[in-house]
């Protein structure tokens, strides 16, 4: 995940085969669902703005492990 200065975060995330399903899950500070999106073909580069907060979450691929996403903040 990388922050822009126009508040624009870009998610960009690989699996293992290119017929996986990723999924990355967003939640705020508060535990509430902040962001959800899924890829089909095993790539994932998405865009999306984010209100300042703190954020926690995980991306998900079909064959591969949870990967926790750790706290971040966008100001």
């Amino acid at each position: 995940m990388t922050e822009a200065a126009s508040k624009t975060i870009t998610i960009q995330s690989n699996s293992n085969n290119s017929s996986d399903f990723i999924t990355v899950t967003l939640y705020d500070s508060n535990g509430n669902l902040a962001y959800i999106n899924q890829c089909s073909n095993g790539t994932m580069q998405l865009n999306t703005i984010l209100a300042p907060g703190k954020y926690h979450g995980f991306v998900k691929a079909s064959s591969m492990d949870k990967v926790t996403i750790s706290e971040f903040q966008v100001n």
